[in-house]
């Protein structure tokens, strides 16, 4: 299922809090703000054939600085996605070394004093309400009323049928064509399996034959005088 991140947040959380392991497939790195010793990242790389696992040792290796810090990382150095401005000629690398350094986007206004190069600490100080208002864009909510439960969103197989039907009237066609062959190789189900493995009447000893497939709509399966008698009535 594709989920907001606001979305994938509040299910993680709900998920966490029953004490399940989360993993977040995402190409987003807005996610590396969820992590938690519960809840892990797989950044999606390339298309979707190669990911990345990112807990909470990655955030740190590749970062030095812990998941929480994310939020205060992206506010500086911005992120166009999230229409979040950042402070203009801070990267990620300064980013990361001046929260690295003061904590967070709070810290390091408390202490702006303390940055060393004149040009940068000149470009925070008159960059405050930016930095302040990206930290806002980029921080994922997971505090927000949930219209379904995980546990409600598990992945069941598809009804085949439905499927190809709606595929072919909206002219899918290879989908359609994918489709209707698996549900070709899909055995149909038993809809008698009593009267199906009793013995054919005067053939003792030999079951009834197994049906085809039924085309697809509205059928029933007739096997016996009684079946026949009462769908005649």
């Amino acid at each position: 299922i594709h989920l907001t991140p606001e979305r994938a947040g509040d299910l993680a959380r709900e998920a966490e809090a029953q004490n399940l392991n989360v993993e977040i497939v995402t190409g987003d790195k807005d996610a590396f703000q969820l992590i938690t010793d519960k809840v892990k990242v797989d950044r999606v790389t390339k298309g979707i054939s190669e990911t990345v696992l990112y807990d909470r040792d990655k955030i740190r290796e590749e970062y030095n600085l812990t998941p929480e810090q994310i939020i205060d990382l992206k506010a500086l150095m911005g992120d166009a996605s999230d229409n979040a401005p950042g402070v203009p000629g801070v990267g990620e690398k300064t980013a990361a070394q001046l929260i690295g350094a003061f904590g967070s986007v709070d810290g390091l206004y408390r202490a702006v004093d303390r940055v060393e190069r004149s040009a940068l600490r000149e470009k925070i100080r008159a960059n405050e309400d930016k930095a302040r208002l990206s930290r806002k864009l980029v921080t994922i909510r997971t505090d927000l009323p949930l219209d379904h439960h995980w546990n409600e969103l598990l992945r069941t197989p598809p009804a085949l049928a439905e499927l190809t039907r709606a595929l072919e009237e909206l002219g899918f066609r290879t989908l359609t064509r994918r489709f209707a062959a698996e549900l070709e190789a899909t055995p149909a189900p038993e809809l008698f399996p009593d009267e199906a493995a009793a013995p054919a009447p005067g053939l003792p000893g030999l079951s009834a034959p197994a049906p085809g497939r039924p085309p697809l709509g509205d059928y029933r399966v007739v096997r016996s005088a009684a079946n026949l008698e009462s769908l005649a009535r």
